[in-house]
């Protein structure tokens, strides 16, 4: 649906009317404004990402002691993780 375009007189063109917008033209505008700024933001964090990047150590806390099999199981996965990530993600079983 569109609507006919009206005329407001404004002062800075010198009593020559302009045309206001209507409501698609200013959804519109809200839109590019809009995706204008996610992508800017979407960008800004793309840049960030590999300066960002950490690395991770994780508490694993259980119940078994390392005579356990299950102890030397979660002490194996956790090597495991640090080889396999090359030293990014250290986990610490207690």
């Amino acid at each position: 649906m569109s609507q006919a375009l009206t005329f407001q007189a404004d002062p800075d063109r010198a009593g020559r009317p302009r045309p206001r917008r209507t409501i698609e033209e200013d959804s519109m505008l809200h839109r590019r404004t809009l995706l204008a700024a996610g992508t800017g933001a979407l960008a800004a964090t793309a840049a960030a990402a590999p300066v960002a990047r950490a690395q991770t150590a994780w508490r694993f806390a259980t119940p078994y002691p390392d005579s356990n099999y299950v102890g030397r199981n979660n002490k194996q996965f956790a090597e495991d993780v640090r080889a396999a990530t090359g030293g990014a993600v250290q986990i610490q079983c207690r």
